[in-house]
């Protein structure tokens, strides 16, 4: 058991975080696994993904089956790419884009939960814009038509009030269409 869910002072966000421990750890193993190799960096990532979800204990809380397996697949998508991205020093287009710098051909090699998932997610080139979004950009569109959750949801998983998230939205959809326009032009 991971001590930082034990370190957890709410009796039911420790009873309910260690249920998702037992049940979605080799899921999120496997997850980092097919993104790194190295024992101590999949170790490392393993504690990274479990302190974000602790973080947003209230959202893990109430989401259904379907949409906490997405959430939790999406947290292991963005700490993977959050590491790449610093290891780089720089940000790049998308996920897929660090992969390649890496060596990884993600055709061939595309671990099989991003194969799944990737059918649910719009095209390629929306893909690569919207990995020119700031990270709560893609958080707050990727929360909202990808893992298809409420406004309530988003706001305690980003942190913000519920009446702040139609505005993140329209500010996130607003920015994708201009850098959408910005690439057709060039």
């Amino acid at each position: 058991m991971l001590p930082i869910i034990l370190a957890m002072e709410a009796e039911d966000q420790r009873s309910r975080m260690v249920e998702i421990y037992d049940h979605y750890g080799s899921f999120v193993y496997r997850c980092i696994g097919d993104y790194f190799q190295d024992f101590q960096r999949k170790e490392d990532l393993f504690q990274e993904v479990f302190k974000r979800l602790i973080e947003r204990a209230e959202v893990v809380e109430i989401l259904p089956h379907r949409q906490l397996r997405s959430y939790i697949w999406y947290t292991v998508r963005s700490v993977c790419c959050n590491l790449l991205q610093k290891e780089k020093g720089h940000r790049t287009e998308s996920l897929e884009t660090l992969w390649e710098e890496e060596g990884f051909e993600v055709a061939g090699d595309a671990p099989a939960v991003y194969e799944t998932i990737e059918k649910e997610e719009l095209s390629d080139r929306v893909s690569a814009a919207m990995g020119k979004l700031t990270a709560r950009e893609r958080d707050v569109l990727s929360y909202k038509y990808f893992m298809e959750m409420s406004d309530q949801e988003i706001a305690a998983a980003m942190g913000i009030a519920q009446s702040s998230v139609r505005v993140y939205l329209m500010r996130a959809r607003n920015h994708l269409v201009k850098i959408w326009q910005r690439e057709e032009h060039e």
